[in-house]
């Protein structure tokens, strides 16, 4: 999935990916930008409506909530938080054009228990690969601001294993403390 717009959101909500990305963004800002925290707290929903009110006037959500809002005019995008510029959006650019070297996206991962059997493992793979390359699917996930990819379990446990230390840097940045039990 793909990331956009841009809210600067404190570290009084529960932390979430909007609070954390734009932890991430502030990291490269001059000192002058101050945060401002809507009621929404950072959710989707509530966020979308606190932008399209005008309460918020510039945030991060993930491109498939205000894609249609994009599409119909009501909403503005700036820019894309992935490395390249999506295939939903092609004339928005990518963040990385002006702040080289910032890249956030969402992105959702198919996993099974730690005992399931590799001859499993392999199958579910093969088979969700398979649903990713058919060009009706692929096309409606990228209509819907997504960006489909398909990789090996490996390739996956690597990605999650490089995201958790690159996101895990700037929750210390941050200082955004979980309330969730520990284990």
């Amino acid at each position: 999935m793909v990331s956009l717009i841009l809210i600067f959101v404190p570290n009084v909500a529960p932390p979430s990916r909007h609070s954390i990305t734009s932890s991430s963004m502030k990291r490269r800002l001059p000192p002058k930008v101050e945060d401002k925290h809507p009621k929404s707290e950072a959710r989707c929903a509530p966020l979308l409506t606190d932008l399209l009110a005008g309460h918020v006037q510039v945030a991060f959500d993930n491109l498939p909530s205000p894609i249609e809002h994009i599409r119909a005019g009501k909403l503005r995008a700036l820019a894309i938080t992935t490395a390249k510029r999506s295939e939903a959006l092609p004339d928005v650019p990518s963040l990385v054009e002006f702040l080289p070297g910032f890249e956030t996206s969402s992105w959702l991962a198919v996993g099974a228990p730690s005992k399931t059997r590799s001859e499993t493992v392999v199958l579910l793979n093969k088979e969700i690969n398979a649903a990713l390359a058919d060009p009706r699917f692929k096309a409606k996930l990228v209509e819907l601001g997504a960006t489909p990819l398909a990789n090996s379990p490996a390739e996956t446990a690597r990605f999650i294993h490089e995201e958790t230390e690159k996101w895990r840097k700037v929750v210390e940045f941050s200082g955004v403390k979980s309330n969730a039990p520990t284990r």
